[in-house]
């Protein structure tokens, strides 16, 4: 006691003191947990709302992508009677090909 009266020029109660300040510090972290949940919270939501809208736009690309999928389908399946077509055309002779050469042969 006699040396806090020497150091601090009256008696200090240190258990008050480490109270008191114990108390300042916890609202200030309260304070600052709360500031960054709030911050916290609002960057979220944001995340949130470009991901509906990301998500928007992928449905839409989705759709796009499978209507041209579609028309590759038909435009491929065209395609190949087109081809099986011409390929039955070069295997058989035509029939009136073949009866005009055989007028003039005559």
């Amino acid at each position: 006691e006699e040396l806090q009266r020497l150091k601090f020029g009256t008696l200090v109660d240190f258990d008050l003191l480490d109270e008191i300040s114990g108390a300042s510090h916890g609202d200030d972290v309260d304070l600052e947990a709360t500031e960054r949940q709030s911050e916290h919270e609002r960057v979220l939501a944001g995340a949130m709302q470009r991901r509906g809208s990301l998500k928007d736009d992928l449905m839409a690309l989705t759709e796009k992508n499978t209507a041209f999928l579609q028309s590759i389908r038909t435009l491929s399946e065209r395609q190949l009677f087109l081809e099986k077509e011409l390929s039955k055309k070069k295997t058989r002779p035509d029939r009136n090909s073949v009866g005009a050469n055989d007028a003039v042969a005559d």
